[in-house]
């Protein structure tokens, strides 16, 4: 009887990520088509407002973070939106209540630029006083 060797789950995740973060623009389409409902997608009239290496990375961060969620997860339009501002090297500030999804950003970014450097600011003692209050 021959053993069956199961992959350690670790691996197969590293190397989904990598064929994600490899793949062009037509793979990467064809990859969102198959793996996403259609309704947790961006919405045609964001995707035509694009150039393809943004549609690159939107369809990249929407594979990504579908696969990390384990499906239950696509990125939003203003969460999309944020990100293709800031890899384009425009500052930019989200104003969203608690819950919304602006920490997605922040993984989508990383997760689309693993090799670059991220600094996070987050006024917690201002956002407990807030809450408080």
């Amino acid at each position: 009887m021959q053993d069956i060797q199961v992959p350690d789950p670790q691996d197969v995740i590293n190397q989904l990520v990598m064929i994600v973060q490899l793949a062009e623009l037509p793979t990467l389409r064809l990859m969102v088509q198959e793996a996403i409902k259609p309704e947790l997608l961006p919405p045609p009239d964001f995707l035509d407002g694009l150039t393809d290496l943004q549609k690159t990375d939107v369809f990249r961060g929407c594979l990504l973070v579908h696969v990390f969620s384990l499906g239950t997860k696509v990125p939003r339009r203003f969460q999309l939106e944020a990100v293709l501002e800031s890899l384009s090297g425009r500052d930019g500030i989200v104003s969203s209540g608690t819950g919304s999804g602006k920490t997605m950003i922040m993984i989508l970014l990383l997760l689309l630029r693993p090799n670059e450097l991220a600094i996070l600011v987050v006024p917690f003692k201002r956002l407990q006083k807030a809450q408080v209050m």
